[in-house]
């Protein structure tokens, strides 16, 4: 007995790639058109970043990054999360297969805000991102 494999039909124009995704205008909470590539990468990358890991259902055990205990932790000085926050970053953001390597990782305090930037290598391209965070 033969068994066959049947297959979604594609037009050539359709877009394969993983990385097609909406486009998210994140402080507004909207949905604002589509993107693609190293765009869809770097959105994705800043939505890890703003993720508190285990906390929301819809995602698996290795999406987010785990702050709250660090920046709220009792013992929490601004040297431990400047040593820790780093790698923790890097940790988050390499479950994501596109993403190849994290560099120059670089965390600034403001007042209440935490801005963190860095640059993201990916299988598209090198990509730069910002995100701040209350703290």
């Amino acid at each position: 007995m033969a068994v066959y494999e049947i297959l979604p039909a594609q037009s050539e124009n359709q877009d394969t790639s993983p990385s097609h995704t909406y486009k998210l205008d994140l402080s507004a909470g909207r949905i604002v058109g589509r993107v693609n590539g190293l765009e869809a990468v770097r959105q994705a990358a800043e939505k890890i970043l703003l993720t508190e890991r285990y906390d929301t259902l819809i995602y698996d055990s290795d999406y987010g990054v785990e702050l709250r205990r660090l920046l709220y932790g009792e013992s929490t000085t601004r040297e431990l999360i400047e040593s820790a926050l780093p790698s923790l970053i890097e940790d988050a953001l390499l479950a994501d297969a596109r993403i190849i390597s994290v560099e120059g990782i670089e965390l600034s305090f403001a007042g209440d805000a935490l801005r963190i930037a860095l640059a993201i290598q990916t299988t598209d391209g090198l990509t730069q991102t910002e995100v701040e965070l209350n703290v």
